[in-house]
């Protein structure tokens, strides 16, 4: 199991927010999980600011699209089960 959490126009180069990626790993599959992968964000990256945003519009955005894109894969996989898994056994076969 991984998970990847890449980060482009955030920095000079692109990147993967590898803070993040740990806290989604092993942990259960849930809304929490991704707030919790957010939250320490800003230990993976320094956002960039200048003339098309700020710094922190920038973390701001890049923090709601983790906690939304958690969401609609929870939805998702919600249809096909009624208990809360861990991630690594959604993709366990």
């Amino acid at each position: 199991m991984e998970a990847r959490i890449g980060l482009g126009g955030m920095s000079s180069v692109p990147l993967l927010a590898k803070h993040s990626q740990s806290k989604l790993l092993n942990s259960k599959f849930n809304e929490v999980s991704f707030k919790n992968a957010a939250q320490v964000l800003p230990k993976d990256v320094t956002p960039l600011s200048d003339v098309r945003a700020s710094r922190e519009y920038r973390m701001h955005v890049i923090q709601r699209l983790i906690i939304q894109s958690g969401k609609e894969l929870f939805n998702q996989i919600k249809h096909n089960t009624n208990h809360a898994m861990s991630i690594s056994q959604i993709y366990k076969e």
